[in-house]
């Protein structure tokens, strides 16, 4: 940053020197334009992955029936583990599908280990997580938002 700012005013300082150079003005130009892209960094936001800890739910209709509605539930353990179960289609905590998970600043990278062994990656942007409340996007721009819960869903 401070060197595309010095370049700026080196050359806002010498624009006499090159008032009807065109290499100038292209100069010119490019250092705006870099000062400015570079002053839009940092707009990421940081999350604590203490809060992610717990239980977590958001409502589900069930796959195979669907007039029969439940709860799409995550447990996030501490040691970057957890698990994931549907209770519209009648699955437990007992039998849910485990996962990793990572929360890196504002990506929250969560790891499906399927049935047959096959990894199924995902990395969502949280929007926000506090103490009640989980909501993060997906790169297509789908929003999932889960309310925190302890005992059953």
């Amino acid at each position: 940053k401070k060197t595309c700012i010095f370049a700026v005013v080196k050359l806002l300082l010498n624009r006499k020197k090159y008032r009807n150079n065109m290499k100038y003005y292209k100069l010119l130009v490019i250092a705006v334009l870099s000062v400015i892209l570079l002053s839009c960094e940092g707009g990421q936001k940081t999350f604590s992955s203490d809060l992610l800890i717990g239980k977590w739910k958001r409502p589900s209709v069930s796959k195979q029936d669907k007039g029969k509605t439940g709860y799409d539930c995550y447990r996030y353990d501490v040691n970057g583990n957890g698990v994931t179960w549907d209770t519209a289609d009648d699955v437990n905590e007992n039998e849910a599908q485990a996962f990793t998970w990572k929360l890196d600043k504002d990506r929250l990278t969560v790891v499906h280990k399927g049935e047959m062994g096959q990894v199924i990656p995902k990395v969502y942007t949280v929007k926000t997580l506090n103490s009640t409340t989980l909501s993060y996007e997906d790169d297509y721009g789908a929003t999932f938002t889960f309310s925190k819960f302890t005992g059953k869903p």
